[in-house]
């Protein structure tokens, strides 16, 4: 899921580093067993934590509102293609927000509100 995620934004130089796959693997290995959070919605949290700002972050510079729209669009048809892994609720709301805003403010106020509610 996250190698189709990287190469559908390679076109805008908008892929994540090896080491943001590290950090993933690394939290999710790392992850106890517990009914607090489960290991999709760890992944999801993580998805929406690291690799979304990245994201919007690198589109926002070099593109113009028409064309991040249409790349958040692509990555929410993604995600629709792997469910099996997540639903990506928390993913797909950051989307959510950042489509109707276009602002990067939107996402770390999201993630923050994201964080406090798995703790």
């Amino acid at each position: 899921m996250l190698w189709a995620l990287h190469l559908l934004l390679q076109d805008f130089d908008a892929g994540f580093s090896i080491e943001v796959l590290e950090h993933i693997g690394t939290y999710l290995h790392s992850l106890p067993d517990s009914d607090l959070l489960s290991r999709t919605d760890a992944f999801d949290l993580q998805v929406s934590q690291r690799v979304l700002p990245l994201v919007v972050a690198k589109l926002q510079s070099q593109s113009t509102k028409e064309i991040i729209r249409e790349q958040l669009t692509n990555v929410q048809e993604l995600l629709d293609l792997y469910t099996y892994v997540s639903p990506f609720h928390g993913s797909r709301r950051l989307f959510a927000m950042e489509l109707r805003k276009g602002n990067n403010n939107a996402i770390s106020r999201a993630v923050k509100k994201e964080i406090s509610y798995s703790v």
